[in-house]
């Protein structure tokens, strides 16, 4: 193991050329510590460092949050949750609020002169993660 890997510090990627056309494509390292948690009715795998997109949360940019629901923590030594990691939590910023693409959705009936067409656009906030707080012990 490299120097800065220990205590749940993340290596950084390496970029390097690949293919006839010289493409740059990362490749990552292996992450020591990560963890799977619930927010707004979805899992979200997260690493230190992420920049994530989870349902709205309150709160304005610049705010810290912190999320409870972990359901797994991950690297050295592997914790599911029943259904949740007691002790466990995720510490992240708000980076910004901000909505979605629009969706089109069209409703249609064959032969009987029905179209209706809506458009639905979804508010998300921006989280970047700054700390896995895992349980001792």
């Amino acid at each position: 193991m490299g120097a800065g890997v220990a205590e749940g510090k993340a290596r950084a990627c390496e970029l390097t050329h690949s293919g006839p056309r010289g493409r740059i494509r990362r490749v990552w390292w292996r992450w020591d510590v990560y963890a799977v948690i619930d927010s707004g009715g979805k899992q979200v795998t997260v690493r230190e460092g992420d920049l994530v997109r989870v349902e709205r949360i309150a709160g304005s940019p610049g705010d810290q949050v912190t999320l409870d629901r972990v359901l797994l923590i991950g690297g050295g030594e592997t914790r599911v949750g029943t259904p949740t990691v007691e002790g466990a939590s995720v510490h992240a910023r708000v980076v910004r609020q901000a909505r979605a693409r629009k969706i089109i959705v069209m409703k249609y009936k064959a032969k009987a002169h029905y179209r209706r067409k809506t458009g639905h656009r979804q508010d998300y906030t921006e989280l970047r993660i700054e700390r896995i707080a895992a349980p001792a012990g």
